[in-house]
């Protein structure tokens, strides 16, 4: 039998299979963070192609912690209901579900309001200066981290997933190039880690038994003066004795570009969108060379497995690993040799939400995403999350912006 294919506990709750629905921004909620109708269908499809367990995406846990309109929201008790029914979507498949938590920090849309983050750096990839936060609003936001998991609870979700990853507020936390505070938060590598842990600890202690706490980790930033690997590790260690449920590998931030989703670079649709038009013209065509470069030189696939093998060696949580993971025999290879317990899949259930069940009948299946990174762009401006390979987005960009699903 397959290894991807076997059960797994996570905690107390029963896993049909190892692979796991990343966390992936799907750009459907209502303008106050509100669950859709297209939310829910989503997830029914999630739900219905096999997966072992879901993780929706990013859930923000303060009113400024939102990054983008159509963010999902856990910020407030009125959201509860609406959560609750997208749970009751997934449960009706038998499929357990977490809530992935998150604070956008300094990686904000401008139009979204006041950027906060440990210190004032600016984000070189939307001008975005944020304003550092008080010792007083931090502790606030501890707290904040876990009544948006008590509401979760509420809700009826298996448990949730602190995202302290993709250059987001926990991220920003952690890593000595944004942050650069010198009080309690900041300063020294356990400082940094401050944040991270006692929200984490708050979240456990508030609640209790049965319920998964899994945290999505950076372990590095691939940006001069970022987080390294060691200390990325440090700060595994110290969850794992705090007694998480599991923890997911992540590497990069926005700044980083391409070694967030490695693949493709679509140049075309980052010049149909004018993503790049804020940067001055000798700037955007150096980062055009570097990326391409870059792209030609590092590895597409399996590119996670490495810090995967090198955490696995310092903890006993679970572990889960994606970054480019495409073929059934590598995730059973993976799973056989110890370097993680768990798959995550991302842009391939975007492309394809019944890959589990083909992979399941395919002794040797591949997911039929090449990683061509459109849908990650895409969703990245504003357009609702689906796979927008092949897509004209000139055409795109003429149809409503949000609400509609493109050609």
């Amino acid at each position: 039998m397959s290894s991807s294919f076997t059960p797994f506990r996570l905690n107390t709750t029963e896993l049909r299979n190892r692979l796991v629905r990343g966390s992936t921004a799907e750009c459907m909620a209502d303008s106050a963070g509100r669950v859709t109708g297209d939310l829910l269908r989503l997830y029914r499809r999630l739900a219905a192609g096999g997966v072992g367990l879901i993780v929706t995406g990013g859930a923000y846990v303060h009113p400024q912690g939102r990054g983008y309109e159509g963010c999902l929201g856990v910020h407030h008790d009125d959201l509860v209901p609406g959560l609750s029914e997208l749970v009751k979507a997934v449960h009706q498949r038998s499929t357990p579900i977490l809530l992935q938590l998150y604070h956008s920090g300094r990686q904000r849309r401008p139009d979204e309001g006041e950027a906060l983050a440990p210190s004032p750096v600016p984000d070189t990839s939307t001008g975005v200066v944020p304003r550092a936060l008080r010792a007083s609003e931090i502790e606030e936001l501890v707290e904040a981290f876990g009544d948006a998991a008590v509401r979760a609870r509420r809700a009826g979700f298996d448990g949730i997933q602190v995202c302290a990853c993709n250059g987001h507020l926990v991220h920003q936390f952690l890593s000595p190039y944004t942050n650069r505070r010198t009080d309690d938060w900041g300063g020294t590598p356990e400082k940094r880690r401050r944040f991270l842990l006692e929200l984490t600890r708050n979240i456990l202690e508030r609640t209790g038994d049965g319920f998964i706490v899994a945290v999505k980790i950076a372990v590095r930033d691939h940006i001069r003066g970022g987080l390294n690997l060691p200390e990325a590790i440090d700060a595994c260690r110290e969850l794992d004795a705090l007694g998480i449920s599991a923890l997911e590998i992540a590497a990069g931030m926005y700044e980083s570009g391409y070694f967030i989703a490695r693949g493709d670079i679509p140049m075309d649709v980052l010049r149909q969108l004018g993503l790049m038009d804020h940067l001055p013209t000798g700037t955007r065509i150096s980062h055009q060379i570097m990326a391409r470069l870059v792209a030609s030189l590092t590895p597409k696939r399996n590119y996670l497995l490495p810090y995967a093998r090198a955490v696995r060696k310092a903890v006993r949580t679970p572990l889960m690993v994606g970054g480019g993971i495409r073929k059934r025999e590598v995730m059973d290879r993976i799973i056989d040799t110890g370097q993680a317990d768990l798959i995550t899949l991302s842009r391939p259930l975007v492309r394809e939400p019944l890959l589990p069940e083909r992979l399941a009948r395919e002794e040797r299946g591949t997911a039929t995403c090449r990683s061509c990174n459109r849908c990650t762009i895409l969703v990245g401006a504003g357009y609702p999350l689906r796979c927008y390979a092949g897509t004209d987005v000139s055409r795109l960009r003429r149809q409503n912006r949000r609400g509609r699903q493109g050609p």
